[in-house]
């Protein structure tokens, strides 16, 4: 069973956590096969921002050449609260998400399946580099968390722009992690 995000959805991501037996450290390589959906009309989802709950969608159908699909990868690092003069800064506890680089230019068709790799940050000063100065960026390292976003965007003309009619699913068929 392939799961779905859809886009826009409050809380459209696959969080890729580590388990009791799991650990990501040290993890180089992130390659993730997925296609834009096929799927049209009115389609389920789970909400995560609403319990989980089931939302009905009418699903547009992808239209080729216009519409662009595209996922990212998104690391979470904890934020320290600390100020930061004309700054907006996340809260102590709350997370800040830094998006991993890609050089895949986006798929702009639907039902075939690509894959995108990204590079992961392996020390302080990758993490630095991608302007991560929190001195929780530690933590991460020893214990690596990742969400995989939908970054898919309908540029089909002629529809509102209303969340809900701007949807484009993407089908992940497989996450493989490199070491």
């Amino acid at each position: 069973m392939y799961p779905y995000l859809p886009k826009d959805s409050i809380a459209s991501s696959l969080k890729l956590y580590p388990k009791e037996n799991a650990n990501l450290k040290d993890l180089k390589v992130l390659k993730i096969t997925f296609a834009a959906s096929k799927g049209t009309g009115d389609l389920g989802f789970l909400e995560q921002s609403v319990g989980d709950q089931e939302i009905n969608i009418n699903v547009l159908p992808f239209n080729t050449g216009t519409d662009v699909a595209n996922i990212g990868v998104a690391i979470p690092i904890e934020s320290t609260g600390e100020l930061i003069p004309g700054k907006l800064v996340t809260p102590k506890g709350f997370d800040d998400y830094y998006r991993l680089a890609t050089f895949t230019p986006p798929i702009k068709e639907a039902g075939k399946f690509y894959t995108v790799t990204f590079f992961i940050p392996s020390n302080a000063s990758d993490l630095k580099v991608m302007g991560i100065t929190s001195v929780t960026l530690k933590k991460w390292l020893e214990s690596p968390k990742f969400e995989i976003l939908n970054l898919s965007s309908r540029k089909t003309t002629g529809i509102t722009v209303r969340n809900r009619d701007r949807y484009i699913p993407v089908i992940i068929d497989k996450v493989e992690m490199g070491y």
